[in-house]
Parts: structure tokens; sequence; C-alpha cells
């Protein structure tokens, strides 16, 4: 992080695990945003190492405050495909091809906490 941009933190930045970190920064006098890091396990991945790391983001997202923007990125591992009509709000008509079972889980979690991923722009 370049040294100007730390007076915007509003918070330590907080590395909850290797897979996971957050980071709080000023956007304006009444806005924030809140920053999370993910590293998702791989397809190949035991079932509960994903349980537990998406079981993680959903307690950073729920613990979230309300009114911040939320900007979620990483490396989730996953296709998250494009049947729209399934995910509406979640995801655009750009998508292609179908999701995994990743992909699932992301679009999953997005849908909960009112997220969209890359493929609605």
């Amino acid at each position: 992080m370049k040294n100007d941009l730390v007076k915007l933190l509003s918070e330590v930045p907080t590395g909850i695990n290797e897979r996971l970190s957050t980071l709080r920064i000023k956007l304006t006098k009444n806005q924030q945003a809140t920053i999370i890091s993910a590293y998702a396990p791989t397809l190949d991945a035991d079932e509960d190492i994903k349980e537990i790391f998406y079981c993680q983001l959903d307690a950073i997202l729920s613990e979230t405050p309300k009114e911040d923007k939320i900007i979620l990125l990483g490396d989730f591992n996953a296709r998250v495909g494009g049947d729209f009509d399934l995910w509406p709000g979640t995801i655009g008509k750009e998508g292609v091809g179908n999701s995994n079972q990743n992909g699932i889980l992301l679009l999953t979690i997005c849908a909960a906490h009112n997220l969209i991923t890359k493929t609605l722009f």
C-alpha cells in the first residue's frame, strides 16, 4: 500500500487467516468501504475446507457495517457461468458457459449479501 493511502485507513488491516483479510478505508466524510481479499480453496479441496472458508467469508460479510461499500476480490477458483435467470442481480447476461461447484458457492454467498459478480458489467 502506498504511504499516502495509509491516512485513508479507518482501521488497521486485519488478516483473518491465510485465505482472508480485510481493510476498511474512508471514501468520503460519511462513507467507508470494506475491502475483503479472499483466496478460496481449489475445486479439488475437501468439502470441509470449502465449508469453513465460506462460513468465515459469510461471517466477515455479516459483520461489515451495512452502510459500507463492499469490495470483495480475490481468487475464488470458480466459474460462475451465465445462468442469468437463476442468479438475477448477481450475474449479468454477459456470463458464459456453465458454473462449477465453487461457482455455485460463490454465487450463493453473493446472492445472500446482495453482491454482484463482474459479469454484471
